[in-house]
């Protein structure tokens, strides 16, 4: 796949000199030649100043009237303790999309915290983040054989926009919707105004998406693909 590259120990990654210090684990990247957005996953802590720019778009996002209900609030502290990977989007030096995902057993990993600048809509960045995650992480964790993301249910429908966004290469939702109570602190207060109630406190519910067999070879024919797709103009600042 001639637009998707790996850097080794010590190789500067493919990206603008501010955002880029020698790198001491192996990066993976993909161009999308024709507007030159650039997904690269790292480890979290290989470029703090991409984790800083990051966390604060996620925290916009989060913030917002669409992000509020169905995105969980995260710390640095927190990725480092987990020994994340970072999936990033840059636009020139400007970091337009973030997630991070980490091992949660002996053989699967969790994508988290996806969120996407909303000027740049319509360009399939919401599966590009998930799907270099997909193509890295079996070259950073061992045995790494399945992958899982969680989405809320509001109403009677799990978020449709993310459901898509993963369905592209290959995910399905599981069937039995779950419930999480909430506490109250930086993962989750924001849903409060929208979670429910019941005798044991406030709770929202959601549904697992998890990987198959086929998520791996369709995550790299997507990134191959989109690489070469014609992006519409991102939104004006408003």
């Amino acid at each position: 796949m001639g637009s998707l590259t790996k850097t080794h120990a010590g190789a500067a990654v493919a990206a603008p000199d501010t955002l880029t210090p020698k790198i001491q684990r192996s990066v993976l990247s993909v161009e999308n030649l024709a507007s030159g957005i650039t997904a690269f996953s790292l480890p979290c802590g290989a470029v703090p100043e991409l984790l800083g720019a990051g966390k604060r778009l996620f925290d916009r996002v989060k913030e917002s009237d669409m992000g509020r209900p169905h995105v969980d609030g995260w710390i640095v502290e927190e990725l480092f303790a987990r020994q994340a990977q970072l999936a990033v989007l840059l636009d020139r030096q400007q970091v337009i999309g973030i997630a991070h995902y980490h091992k949660t057993g002996p053989d699967a990993v969790t994508i988290r915290g996806l969120a996407v600048d909303p000027r740049y809509g319509r360009m399939k960045l919401g599966t590009v983040l998930p799907a270099i995650a997909v193509a890295h992480a079996p070259l950073v964790f061992d045995e790494v054989r399945r992958f899982e993301c969680s989405l809320r249910v509001l109403g009677h429908a799990a978020n449709e926009r993310s459901r898509a966004s993963f369905e592209r290469i290959g995910f399905v939702l599981e069937e039995p919707v779950g419930i999480s109570y909430l506490d109250g602190s930086h993962h989750n207060r924001d849903k409060m105004p929208t979670a429910e109630i019941d005798g044991h406190g406030a709770f929202i519910r959601y549904q697992r998406m998890t990987s198959t067999d086929e998520t791996s070879s369709r995550a790299a024919r997507f990134l191959q693909d989109w690489a070469s797709d014609i992006l519409p103009f991102p939104a004006a600042a408003s």
